[in-house]
């Protein structure tokens, strides 16, 4: 790609640019390079991260996170309640009769609930079927955390 925006470039601009392209190819190589070596290790060290790449959208590093941050799985009786250990669970100010509908208390790991979050962002709010299923209300971000859960 830098190639291509290169050639409609001025010479002297060029000329400029081509020590930060050559940075540029040379950074991608070692991304490529880096993420071979964290699929290599996820296949041998950790094979629950194939049985959770089988959910649409999961890659290994949100996989490897999530098999990282959680470590033993058999210490939630429910597995619901993993996305409480993330921070997932809607905060709580109850005050007699009053039981007020608070954000995630995003208690618990950040990396993971973000990673979660990226993922969840690759499906439409208005196209998928999982957000249509569930029994919340129409916002986006409730649909969003609930389609956290469900992953």
């Amino acid at each position: 790609m830098n190639r291509e925006v290169a050639q409609g470039l001025s010479q002297e601009l060029r000329d400029a640019l081509d020590p930060l392209f050559a940075e540029i190819e040379s950074l991608n190589e070692r991304i490529a390079e880096y993420d071979r070596k964290i699929e290599q290790i996820a296949k041998e060290v950790y094979p629950q991260v194939a049985l959770l790449k089988q959910v649409k959208g999961v890659g290994t590093l949100i996989a490897l996170a999530y098999v990282l941050t959680v470590d033993d799985p058999y210490r939630f009786r429910r597995s619901r309640d993993a996305g409480c250990f993330v921070g997932l669970r809607p905060g709580r100010r109850n005050s007699g009769m009053s039981q007020p509908q608070l954000h995630i208390s995003k208690e618990g790991d950040v990396y993971l609930r973000t990673m979660l979050e990226w993922l969840s962002r690759r499906f439409p709010v208005s196209e998928n079927a999982v957000y249509r299923a569930l029994p919340s209300s129409n916002e986006a971000k409730t649909y969003r955390v609930d389609l956290i859960k469900v992953l």
